[in-house]
């Protein structure tokens, strides 16, 4: 059966929602802010109106990419940069971007596999591509606009060959349709997995037999997952010593000491913590839940403005429970103040 996602019907699709969009995902879009941070040049393909992108375009460059020109039309109204292109064709030079971003894209695509190595292509070296997926629903039986079903397994499938370094979560996400019943919006849930995968400084162009070689750290990967697995089991001296041997075969460093000062944070060995998250900074870590394990840790030692200090650092680069930080930001500012 031919791809029904063509432009013309997706020019019809946007021209119909443009006054009225209803396709926002909010815990979707907050698991995605609270990767992308601050400060960062961002693509998203398969963008349609921009909702993603609006909540981005605060502290970062964004450009969107779709298929319908009806969709950039309505990007341009939000002052939002757009091209119109067919994935898995992406019309911009190698290492352009800093965050790559396919949100409910792929399902739609003949080409996920094509369109995932053109996203790797235009993120920079360090970057992060980011994708969300239904999570084994919404099959091309139940919606004649996906042509696949995702599982975490394929999923990970997908992106082997591209990037060692990928985490996938999943989570529910509850949303509004465009149905209603009664004047009201019908809301819903879709199980949902996102994969981010950050492209390390050697990637290079890879020709579609070379993708499924195997990993070249997959030994530090398996020690990675196992301490991911005692960490899940509250086993965090399990946690520390599969870290020692993640490290031992090269293991992503950064990646290993977030989940290390967390393991010593939970067995109260603060000292170690301190060590391991010092070396983090001096990494030049830029994860807002690093920012806010620090902060703690420094409370704990009574320096109220370096706790500030990692807070702010924390909010600013975009930590998931925003209003928890900023509660906790005026309760050391109204300490500090009144001694």
């Amino acid at each position: 059966m031919a791809n029904i996602n063509t432009k013309d019907n997706w020019d019809r699709i946007w021209e119909k929602e443009s006054e009225n969009p209803w396709r926002f995902y909010p815990k979707t879009v907050s698991n995605i802010k609270s990767v992308v941070g601050i400060g960062k040049k961002v693509l998203e393909l398969g963008c349609g109106a921009g909702m993603l992108l609006d909540a981005l375009k605060e502290g970062n460059d964004v450009t969107g990419l779709d298929i319908s020109s009806k969709a950039i039309d309505l990007l341009d109204k939000k002052g939002i940069k757009g091209v119109v292109s067919v994935l898995p064709d992406i019309p911009f030079m190698d290492e352009t971007f800093d965050v790559v971003i396919a949100a409910e894209t792929l399902e739609h695509l003949d080409d996920d596999k094509g369109t995932l190595k053109e996203a790797f292509r235009v993120c920079k070296k360090q970057g992060t591509v980011i994708v969300t997926v239904p999570n084994s629903v919404l099959t091309p039986q139940e919606t004649e606009y996906h042509v696949r079903t995702y599982t975490k397994g394929t999923l990970q499938k997908l992106f082997h060959g591209f990037t060692n370094d990928l985490d996938i979560m999943e989570f529910t996400d509850r949303f509004c349709t465009e149905k209603e019943i009664d004047g009201a919006r019908i809301r819903i849930s879709l199980d949902v997995l996102m994969a981010v995968g950050r492209k390390e400084s050697d990637f290079m162009k890879k020709d579609y037999a070379d993708i499924d070689d195997p990993l070249p750290d997959a030994e530090g990967r398996k020690h990675f997952l196992q301490a991911r697995k005692a960490a899940e089991k509250k086993d965090y001296d399990g946690v520390i010593s599969s870290i020692d041997d993640a490290l031992s075969f090269g293991y992503n460093r950064t990646k290993s000491l977030e989940l290390l000062g967390v393991a010593y944070i939970k067995k109260n060995d603060f000292k170690k913590a301190f060590e391991v998250y010092n070396e983090l900074i001096s990494l030049g870590s830029d994860s807002p839940e690093v920012m806010n394990n620090i902060a703690n840790l420094y409370f704990m030692r009574k320096e109220y403005e370096k706790t500030l200090h990692f807070l702010k650092k924390a909010l600013g680069l975009g930590h998931h429970d925003k209003d928890k930080i900023q509660r906790n930001i005026i309760a050391i500012e109204n300490m500090m103040k009144h001694g």
